[in-house]
C-alpha cells in the first residue's frame, strides 16, 4: 500500500434542506409574535409553524413557547440560545400522536444544524436514549426525524464521541434495512457523519453493511447516492479500512460517478477514489476511469475535485505496475502542463511528486506560487557544469547522512550536523537531495534520541537544520510525516533554559502547523502542558510567548477535546493574564487564543467569562490600544458572547464597551498587517455592527444619553442601509435597520438625525430587497419615523414609500403584510 497522498480529512453532511414555508393563513396576535414568525419563516421551521396552528391548545402553547425563544446568532442564523426553548419540543416527543412527534423531531433536527444548538439539545434531552428512541420507532416519519437529528448532532466531535461511547451506533444500524427512501437518505446521512470517527466507521462497515450501502448507491437517487458515497469516503480515510473496502468492491461503483452532475455525488466518488488509490489492488478500477479523472483535473472549477483527481493520478504514478500505462497515455505531458499553469500549492505539490515518480523534470512556464519552493526542484539538464556540481552535492550529502546514521560520538555528530545545517542554509537545491537520501528521517531520528535529557549540541544543529527546511512549503509535509513533532516538543520542554533552541523548535512547529493535516499530528502530541510551561515561565521572552500563543490557537480551534482540556487546566485564566502584557503582539495573539478556545461551545464561553475574559477583552478595545489589538479583542468578544445570554449582558454592562465599539465602527483605512482579520473599512464596520446586534447592544445604544456617542454612531449605521457595495449583505442591512428602529423608538432627537431625505430614499429602496426580516424591520423603522412628524411623512411620501409599502400589504408573510398596514397608516396621517 502506498503511504502518500491519502486524503486525511472527512466530510460532514448537512442533514436537512430547508423547505420554503407555505403561505400563512392565520393572523398572529402580537407584534413580538409576528417578528418570531418572520424568524421561523427564514429558518425554514415549517413543521414548527404547523404545530403552532394545531387545534389542540396544549400543542399550540408548546409551539408558541418554542417560537418565542427563536433568535439569531452572530452569523444571522435562526437558533434557540436558551435551554428553556427546547423543553417544549421534548415534551411533544412524549405525545402519542405520531404526526406531532415527527414534526417536533424535524424541528429539533433543523435546530441541530447549528453548532449553537447542539449541546443544548442534548442537555435538554438529558440522555441519548431519549433521542435514539426516535430512531427505533416503527413509524417511518418519526424514525426519519430521529435519524436526521442524530446525524446533525454527531457533526459535533465531542457529541459524536459521547454518542459512540454510549453504544448508539448499533441502535442506528438496526434500521438500515428499512425500504422507505426518505428513511434511507436520513440513515445514510447519519452514518456518513458518524464515519468521521475510526471506531464508528468500522461499525458502519460491519457485517453486510458495505453491501447495504452499495445497494443504496444502486438506487439511482442522487441524495441517497451522495450520502452513501460519503460514508465510504469518510471510512476510506482510515488506513486500516482501505483494503477491506477494496476487497468488498467499494470502488466498483465509482467509475460511472466521477463525472456525475450532482456535486455531492461527485465529491464522494472522487474522495473515495483518491483515498483507495493508495492500495495497489485498486489500480485497475482507477485506470478504467483514467480519462474521466483527467477530465476532472482539466476542467473542474471546484478546487477540491481537482485536488482529488490529481491525488489519484499521483498515487497511480507511485506504483510501477501503472507507470507504463500512464506514460503510454501521455499523462506526463498533461501533468507538466497543469503544473506550469495551476496556482494551488497543494495541487502543485502532488503534480511535482507524480512527475518525479515518472522520471520527468518539472517544466517551466507560468509564475511559481512559491519561488523558494521551486528552487529546490530547478534543474537545467543542458548545463553540464551544473550537473557536475549537483552530482558532487549529492555525494557530499549522502556521505554526511550515512555518517549521521552510524556515528555515536557527540563530537563527530556535532561536526556532521553543523555541516549539514550550513549546506541547507546556503544551497537551496540541497533540500530535495537531502530528502531523497533519507536525510530528513536521519535528522528526526537523531533529534528523537536521548530521552528526557536536555538536547546536545548536535541535536540543536539538527533542529536548526529542520527549521531551515520548514521555511519552505514542500518540506513541511516531509518533516511532519517523519514524526518530528513529539521530539521537538520534548526538546523545547527539557532544554527550556536554551532560548535559541526553544525558539528554533517552536518555529519549526509553527511552520509545520500551517498545514491542516499536520495540525492533527500536532494535536495528537498533546502539546498543551509544554506550551503552558513556556507561557507561564518568567524566563520566556516575547518571541517564545508569541510562538506558543500561535500554536495554542491552532491546537484549540475547532477541537472540542482540546477546548475542554484548556478549560480544565486553567487555560482561560492563563491567557487572560497575558492580555495584561505590555507587548501589543502578545495582547493580540492572546485575544485570538481566547476566542478560539471557546468558539462554538457555550460552557466554554461561560468559563471564559468566569475567568474575566469579557472585561479584559472589552478593555483591549479601548481607542488607546493599537488597532490590531482592538480588532482581535472585538473578534474574540463575538465568540465569547455568541451563545450565552448572560455573557451578552455582562458585555453590555461593561463600562466603556459601547463607546469602544462605536469608535471601532468609525475606524478608517486598513489594518496594518493584512494577516489580521478586519480587512477593509467596510468589512470591519460590518463585523462590529453584527457584534452590536448579537450582543444586544442596540438597546444600550438607544437608551444612551450621550449625544456625542449617538451622533457619532447614527451615520455609521445608516451607511449600511444606504450602501450598494456588494460586501454589505442583507444580514448587515437587517441588523442596521433593527438598530436604527430601537434608536428611533426611544428618542425624538434620533428620529431627526435619521429621518433625512437621503436616508429615507435608501430605507424605501430596501423594501424591494428579498428578505422578509429586512422588510419587517424597515416597515417598523418607517412607522417610527413617520407616525409623529408631518415633515418626515412628506419626506417618505416623496421617496415613494406609499407605493412600496402598499405592495407589501399583499406579502405572503402575514407578519410583513401586517407591518406594511401599520406603516401605511403612519404615512397616511394628516
Amino acid at each position: 500500500m502506498s503511504t502518500r497522498s491519502a486524503y486525511r480529512g472527512t466530510i460532514a453532511l448537512k442533514t436537512l434542506k430547508r423547505p420554503r414555508v407555505q403561505t400563512l393563513r392565520k393572523v398572529y396576535a402580537t407584534a413580538v409574535e409576528e417578528e418570531q414568525i418572520i424568524l421561523a419563516e427564514d429558518g425554514g421551521f415549517e413543521e414548527l409553524l404547523c404545530l403552532h396552528k394545531h387545534e389542540h391548545p396544549k400543542v399550540k402553547i408548546l409551539a408558541s413557547t418554542v417560537l418565542s425563544h427563536l433568535t439569531t446568532n452572530s452569523e444571522d442564523e435562526v437558533v434557540i440560545s436558551a435551554l428553556e426553548g427546547y423543553a417544549p419540543l421534548f415534551e411533544m416527543l412524549e405525545l402519542k400522536e405520531e404526526e406531532l412527534r415527527s414534526k417536533a423531531a424535524m424541528t429539533l433536527a433543523i435546530l441541530a444544524e447549528h453548532p449553537d444548538s447542539q449541546e443544548l439539545i442534548l442537555e435538554a434531552a438529558g440522555r441519548w436514549s431519549k433521542i435514539t428512541a426516535l430512531v427505533r420507532s416503527s413509524n417511518s416519519t418519526v424514525q426519519r426525524g430521529g435519524l436526521l437529528l442524530c446525524g446533525a448532532l454527531v457533526v459535533n466531535a465531542e457529541l459524536r464521541d459521547s454518542f459512540i461511547k454510549e453504544g448508539c451506533v448499533g441502535q442506528v444500524l438496526k434500521g438500515a434495512k428499512n425500504k422507505d427512501l426518505k428513511v434511507q437518505r436520513a440513515m445514510a446521512t447519519c452514518l456518513a457523519n458518524l464515519a468521521q470517527d475510526t471506531k464508528a466507521a468500522k461499525e458502519c462497515l460491519s457485517g453486510d453493511m458495505t453491501r447495504v450501502i452499495l445497494g443504496w448507491i444502486d438506487q439511482d437517487d442522487d441524495e441517497l447516492t451522495g450520502a452513501s458515497l460519503t460514508i465510504l469516503a469518510n471510512a476510506s480515510s482510515r488506513d486500516e479500512l482501505k483494503e477491506k473496502l477494496v476487497k468488498d468492491g467499494a470502488l466498483d461503483v465509482v467509475p460511472p460517478l466521477v463525472l456525475h452532475e450532482n456535486e455531492t455525488v461527485r465529491t464522494g466518488a472522487l474522495t473515495l477514489l483518491s483515498n483507495l488509490s493508495t492500495v495497489e489492488e485498486a489500480n485497475k478500477v482507477a485506470l478504467a476511469c483514467l480519462d474521466d479523472i483527467i477530465e476532472v483535473a482539466k476542467t473542474s472549477d471546484n478546487a477540491d475535485h481537482t485536488l482529488h483527481a490529481v491525488m489519484t493520478l499521483s498515487n497511480l504514478t507511485s506504483f510501477e505496475t501503472s507507470q507504463q500505462e500512464l506514460k503510454e497515455k501521455g499523462i506526463d505531458v498533461y501533468l507538466n502542463h497543469l503544473h506550469a499553469t495551476t496556482k494551488d500549492p497543494n495541487i502543485r505539490r502532488e503534480l511535482a511528486q507524480s512527475l518525479a515518480e515518472l522520471g520527468q523534470p518539472v517544466a517551466g512556464g507560468g509564475k511559481r506560487d512559491d519561488e523558494r519552493d521551486m528552487e529546490n526542484d530547478a534543474e537545467d539538464d543542458d548545463d553540464e557544469t551544473r550537473k557536475s556540481v549537483k552530482e558532487e552535492l549529492k555525494n557530499q550529502i549522502k556521505v554526511l547522512v550515512d555518517r549521521l546514521e552510524k556515528e555515536k560520538r557527540e563530537s563527530e555528530l556535532e561536526k556532521i550536523t553543523s555541516e549539514l545545517f550550513l549546506i541547507l542554509q546556503q544551497k537551496k537545491e540541497s533540500h530535495n537531495i537531502l530528502w531523497l537520501k533519507n536525510g530528513v528521517g536521519a535528522l528526526v531520528e537523531h533529534i528523537a534520541s536521548g530521552g528526557e535529557a536536555p538536547a546536545t549540541a548536535s541535536q540543536f544543529n539538527s533542529i536548526k537544520a529542520l527549521a531551515e527546511l520548514a521555511k519552505y512549503r514542500k518540506n513541511r509535509v516531509r518533516i511532519g510525516n517523519s514524526q518530528a513533532i513529539p521530539p521537538l516538543l520534548r526538546h523545547s520542554k527539557y532544554s527550556s533554559t536554551n532560548t535559541a533552541l526553544v525558539l528554533a523548535a517552536l518555529f519549526v512547529l509553527e511552520d509545520l502547523t500551517q498545514k491542516d493535516t499536520l495540525v492533527e499530528k500536532f494535536r495528537e502530541a498533546a502539546p498543551f502542558d509544554v506550551l503552558k510551561m513556556h507561557l507561564t515561565s518568567a524566563q520566556a521572552n516575547v518571541e517564545i510567548q508569541a510562538s506558543c500563543l500561535i500554536l495554542l490557537q491552532r491546537w484549540v480551534l475547532d477541537n472540542p477535546p482540546a477546548q475542554v482540556e484548556f478549560r480544565v487546566k486553567k487555560g482561560f485564566e492563563m491567557v487572560v493574564r497575558m492580555m495584561g502584557s505590555s507587548s501589543p503582539m502578545i495582547k493580540e495573539l492572546a485575544a485570538y487564543a481566547l476566542g478560539g478556545a471557546c468558539a462554538g461551545q457555550r460552557r466554554l464561553q461561560q468559563a471564559a467569562a468566569k475567568a474575566k475574559a469579557i472585561s479584559c477583552l472589552a478593555a483591549a478595545m479601548n481607542p488607546k490600544e493599537e488597532l490590531p489589538v482592538r480588532t482581535a479583542a472585538c473578534t474574540a468578544l463575538g465568540l465569547v458572547i455568541q451563545q450565552d445570554q448572560s455573557n451578552q449582558d455582562k458585555l453590555r454592562n461593561t463600562k466603556g464597551a459601547i463607546e469602544s465599539l462605536v469608535d471601532l465602527m468609525g475606524i478608517q483605512g486598513k489594518t496594518p498587517d493584512p494577516k489580521h482579520p478586519g480587512g477593509t473599512t467596510l468589512e470591519q464596520q460590518a463585523q462590529w455592527v453584527t457584534l452590536s446586534t448579537a450582543g444586544n447592544f442596540s438597546y444600550l445604544y438607544a437608551k444612551g444619553q450621550n449625544a456625542l456617542r449617538t451622533k457619532k454612531c447614527i451615520p455609521l449605521v445608516t451607511a449600511f442601509i444606504m450602501s450598494d457595495d456588494p460586501a454589505v449583505t442583507l444580514a448587515h442591512k437587517e441588523q442596521a435597520t433593527r438598530l436604527l428602529s430601537y434608536m428611533c423608538f426611544y428618542s425624538s432627537k434620533n428620529q431627526e438625525l435619521i429621518g433625512t431625505p437621503a436616508v429615507a430614499a435608501a430605507i424605501v429602496a430596501n423594501l424591494a430587497l428579498d428578505s422578509k426580516r429586512l422588510q419587517y424591520y424597515t416597515e417598523g423603522l418607517i412607522w417610527s419615523l413617520a407616525h409623529n412628524s408631518k415633515k418626515r411623512r412628506a419626506i417618505f411620501v416623496n421617496a415613494g414609500a406609499i407605493a412600496a409599502v402598499g405592495q407589501l400589504t399583499q406579502s405572503t408573510s402575514e407578519a410583513v403584510a401586517k407591518g406594511a398596514e401599520w406603516a401605511k397608516k403612519a404615512l397616511g396621517k394628516k
